[in-house]
């Protein structure tokens, strides 16, 4: 007996280019190599801050510096952890099954048993969230988008909201036109299509340069 797959059948995969910013059109391979590489050298400072503390004997006004550099290089790991999660996300396709919606999930999230997964029947609310963007499209080539759908937000039964990460415009659009008509649930959607958007052509301003 064949088991049932527990998600369903899979309707849509977000396919590149996807996300928005410095993580545009960029591998997870490539991403996952260079925040590693990162988080060692953070983490790295880290330590020697508190090894310094911790081996050497200092003055008073020693140690308010270490204390201070301690909790600096802290949110500074912080800041770097929040900022790794939001590019994972953005950069994770998303897949929407006939049962349920599948996105990135952090470390935090899995050892809090959250898989990424979100079965439709928990969803309780979908928010489109708007704001300016910028979108590669080519080569030398994007939009400026303003006021545009750029991430989705999914309220669930459990008082939960997650969200898609920094998507591409079309993207957004067509992911909330898949969940409406298939679980014909509503979405809230401040805006109206794509927005206005006006053409950045990279390349013909550098040849205006040049020449």
């Amino acid at each position: 007996m064949i088991e049932e797959e527990p998600r369903g059948d899979l309707l849509y995969e977000e396919r590149p280019p996807w996300g928005i910013g410095d993580v545009r059109m960029k591998p997870l391979d490539e991403l996952r190599t260079e925040t590693w590489i990162l988080r060692g050298l953070v983490y790295f400072a880290l330590f020697l801050v508190i090894f310094n503390a911790l081996t050497s004997w200092i003055t008073p006004m020693q140690l308010v510096f270490t204390t201070l550099s301690i909790g600096l290089v802290s949110i500074l790991v912080c800041f770097f952890e929040w900022t790794a999660v939001n590019n994972y996300r953005a950069a994770t396709p998303v897949r929407i099954y006939d049962r349920g919606v599948q996105i990135f999930a952090s470390f935090l999230e899995r050892r809090m048993k959250f898989d990424g997964f979100i079965d439709w029947k928990d969803i309780t609310g979908i928010k489109v969230i708007r704001a300016e963007a910028v979108v590669a499209k080519a080569e030398g080539l994007g939009f400026h988008y303003k006021w545009a759908p750029i991430r989705i937000e999914i309220s669930t039964k459990q008082g939960k909201v997650r969200h898609s990460g920094k998507k591409v415009p079309e993207t957004i659009l067509e992911m909330v036109r898949i969940m409406q008509s298939t679980w014909r649930l509503t979405a809230f959607d401040p805006g109206e299509g794509l927005g206005q958007f006006e053409i950045i052509d990279r390349s013909a301003r550098q040849k205006k340069k040049a020449s």
